[in-house]
């Protein structure tokens, strides 16, 4: 298995996650509450 330096489709699994995750926050309001660190925020699993 050749290592490469960036593999598109990994880079496109992320953003993809990180952008359901940002979905997922704003449904659950988490504007109101902490718009600095919407990940974090989704990680917690608070609301």
């Amino acid at each position: 298995m050749k290592l490469k330096t960036i593999d598109p489709s990994w880079v496109w699994a992320l953003a993809l996650m990180i952008l359901f995750f940002k979905a997922l926050d704003v449904a659950n309001g988490w504007t109101a509450e902490s718009p600095a660190y919407p990940i974090t925020h989704a990680s917690t699993g608070r609301r």
